[in-house]
């Protein structure tokens, strides 16, 4: 995954409804400017109307950091998973899920798709 494509999935998960959820790991292409563009990416998810973002991998602190309020770092993707399943608690949400293939989001992909039932539409 690269920052365009993240804010592609985001524009199109906005098309389901709102409120959108980011769910995202590390995007590990980005080189030497990675915490520059993960805090970029960050305050363009927030602009564009994402109202949660759920984080794991060292550089996602600086997304965090950049969405601000509403913007959670875990340390592991079952720590995520957890934090999220008590969300949905509150209410459904379209959760788009990103990362790199090496970040291994497809696990969180499958198990919010088993974890969050009726109240998680994914978008990925």
């Amino acid at each position: 995954a690269n920052p365009q494509s993240v804010l592609a999935g985001i524009d199109a998960a906005l098309t389901l409804g709102p409120p959108l959820w980011l769910v995202i790991g590390e995007l590990a292409e980005l080189g030497p400017e990675s915490s520059v563009w993960h805090r970029n990416l960050g305050q363009a998810a927030r602009v564009r109307g994402v109202r949660r973002v759920y984080a794991t991998g060292p550089a996602t602190e600086d997304l965090v950091s950049g969405f601000g309020a509403g913007g959670c770092w875990f340390h592991t993707q079952n720590a995520l998973l957890d934090a999220i399943a008590k969300d949905l608690e509150e209410g459904p949400a379209v959760i788009l899920v990103k990362g790199s293939r090496r970040s291994r989001m497809d696990r969180v992909a499958d198990a919010l798709s088993v974890k969050g039932g009726d109240h998680a539409h994914l978008a990925h």
